[in-house]
């Protein structure tokens, strides 16, 4: 409010009576000041109002998930793969080698019980 205050400050001041000079010498101070006043009045009832409208127009027109996807989209399939494939390079690694010790254990049993099935 106090960068509002200053702006309406320095519209009635001088934007007012550089575009109309007879307003700017019949205003005087106490002119000036009531008509802050009342600006700045009008401006504490009608800020919140203004504020709440930005906003809900500004939650819808700012999606996320939409913005998210759509650029995900836009991204060429090679990229995301690629991208996808250096993230998870280690978790693969660790599920080869995790199959392939519970393939070795799977065939260990399998051994284990046809030796004992055949004797």
């Amino acid at each position: 409010m106090p960068q509002a205050e200053e702006h309406i400050e320095h519209f009635l001041r001088v934007k007012l009576v550089k575009s109309m000079p007879v307003v700017g010498m019949f205003v005087g101070d106490k002119t000036i000041s009531s008509l802050k006043s009342l600006f700045m009045a009008e401006l504490e009832e009608l800020f919140p109002a203004i504020m709440k409208n930005y906003m809900g127009r500004l939650e819808d027109d700012f999606d996320i998930e939409k913005i998210v996807a759509g650029r995900l989209a836009a991204l060429p399939p090679e990229l995301v793969e690629k991208a996808f494939l250096e993230t998870t390079r280690k978790e693969r690694q660790m599920a080869r080698c995790m199959g392939a010790l519970m393939g070795f254990i799977i065939g260990i049993i399998q051994l284990l019980i046809m030796h004992l099935a055949a004797g």
